[in-house]
Parts: C-alpha cells; structure tokens; sequence
C-alpha cells in the first residue's frame, strides 16, 4: 500500500498575472466606488500604481493620488458618502 502524501494548495498571484489589465476605457466605464475596489490590494488598502492607471484614464489630478495612497477603500468612500450627505442637505 503506497502513502498519499497531503494535498497542499500554494496561493501566489501568478494567475492574475494570466488576466491582461484593463484598458483606459474600461477604468472610465468603472463607477467610482467598483474604481477604487479595482485599485485596492485583497487587504482593501488602495495601491499606488494603480491610483495612478485609474488618476491617468479618468485624468484626475495628482494630488488624488497623494491623497488616496495607502488608505483603506472603506475609508475612502465612507468620506466620500459623508460629503455627499452633506452636500445634499445644504
């Protein structure tokens, strides 16, 4: 009788290497929230390099990207649901 070893399942981020990255277009067709998922790590903390593909196809200045750097998507658009609130009430 022969002994089976374990089953082990390696995660590496070789696989989303295979999927080709989204175009300009696709970046501007995107909602601002599923934009800001897009430019997030799995720890939803947003990743410069792409802050700055998303800042370049929907021409956002810089200092978005500066301002957005590091911060957790969450974070991110509950600020930006607060403003919205309060814009609305004013």
């Amino acid at each position: 009788m022969s002994r089976r070893r374990p089953r082990i399942e390696v995660a590496t981020g070789f696989f989303a290497e295979l999927v080709p990255p989204p175009s300009d277009d696709d970046l501007r067709a995107l909602t601002y929230k599923q934009g800001l998922e897009w430019a997030a790590d799995r720890n939803g903390i947003l990743r410069r390099d792409r802050l700055r593909r998303l800042a370049r196809a929907r021409r956002y200045h810089k200092k978005w990207i500066d301002h957005l750097d590091g911060r957790r998507v969450d974070s991110v658009l509950d600020d930006a649901n607060a403003w919205r609130d309060r814009q609305r009430t004013e």
